[in-house]
């Protein structure tokens, strides 16, 4: 098979460890014709740098998938702003007339904010289009690490049935690869309860099955979408929900969406997630359950989705705000602010 080109993006929060792993997973693939976009949405524990001294040679790092040798530095890097990268400028190893040339490119992009996850992926896409015309869009989080021929074999069946728009590969736990993080995903219209097989024993099934939706962790787009139906919707900000809205846009325009078990990749879910305040832990998902299902369902569908919804909603926050109030670091912070208000 040829290689078709593609750009892959990934968004990184103060997450350079992890996007490091990621990355050196992606450059000991197979697939030898990608840019790699890393849009860095504002952090401020210097993971460019950290990045960039991995790119260079300068650093390493431990992993159980694979071993770390001196096989693939150094990296050619494009390191610049958003608005230097729209304009020309850039700083980095390689030379400008290397940015369109076929081959592994790592272009580290610096935003000035937290522009969350869909709009992170938005600017990388933005500019991989219009820079470089790629066949295919891959997005994956930075927590994720990737097999060898994961994008090969990701990329044949959409190579042979060009009405497949988009793809997810099976994504097993990182620190349990035996288990299932995501397997596929189906979505019961009248309940919104979404199925994608979490928790589940790697059967090692081998048959690509047609899904309701395909995952943001880890999915390839065909780049004519962007075109037809937009880019992901940035009101999600970091939410599952965000890709699920974006699949049910190309159902719509009758693309398949694809689960293939051949391509696998492990995630450590959702590190980004974690380092949100617990109010968005508690808000966001009902705001974001609300907008997809409003967006998406029949309206016939709506009262029994939202009761259930609600139901289940209600009993996971109120879980969270439990153990929130009774781990000991929250007591005591709960403790000082009721102090200080008496004051």
């Amino acid at each position: 098979m040829n290689n078709p080109e593609m750009s892959i993006v990934t968004v990184n929060w103060n997450g350079w460890k992890d996007t490091i792993e990621c990355l050196e997973s992606l450059y000991r693939g197979t697939h030898e014709d990608f840019k790699v976009i890393v849009v860095d949405n504002g952090s401020n524990d210097g993971s460019i740098e950290e990045l960039k001294k991995w790119a260079d040679g300068k650093s390493r790092v431990q992993s159980r998938f694979f071993n770390c040798d001196s096989k693939i530095w150094p990296i050619e890097y494009i390191e610049c702003t958003a608005a230097e990268l729209w304009n020309g400028g850039s700083t980095g190893t390689a030379e400008p007339a290397e940015k369109n040339k076929r081959g592994k490119t790592l272009f580290l992009m610096k935003s000035d904010k937290n522009h969350g996850f869909p709009e992170g992926c938005n600017i990388g896409i933005r500019f991989a289009l219009s820079h470089f015309d790629p066949k295919y869009i891959l997005i994956m989080n930075n927590d994720v690490v990737v097999s060898p021929t994961f994008i090969e074999n990701l990329v044949i069946p959409m190579e042979r049935d060009s009405s497949i728009g988009m793809a997810s590969p099976k994504i097993n736990w990182y620190d349990n690869p035996n288990l299932i993080w995501w397997g596929g995903c189906k979505i019961n219209w009248w309940t919104g309860k979404i199925r994608t097989r979490c928790g589940e024993i790697d059967a090692l099934e081998k048959q690509n099955t047609q899904v309701d939706g395909v995952t943001g962790c880890c999915m390839i787009i065909r780049s004519k979408l962007f075109h037809e139906i937009g880019f992901l919707d940035p009101a999600y900000f970091i939410s599952g929900y965000d890709t699920y809205e974006y699949s049910y846009r190309a159902a719509k325009k009758r693309y398949k969406l694809i689960y293939n078990p051949s391509s696998r990749i492990w995630h450590k879910y959702s590190k980004s997630a974690q380092k949100m305040p617990p109010t968005y832990h508690i808000i966001n998902p009902i705001v974001h359950t609300i907008r997809f299902y409003s967006t998406c369902a029949n309206f016939y569908q709506l009262p029994s989705i939202l009761l259930f919804q609600l139901f289940r909603l209600l009993a996971v926050r109120f879980r969270f705000i439990v153990s929130f109030i009774y781990s000991r670091k929250s007591r005591d912070k709960l403790i000082s602010i009721l102090r200080s208000l008496r004051k």
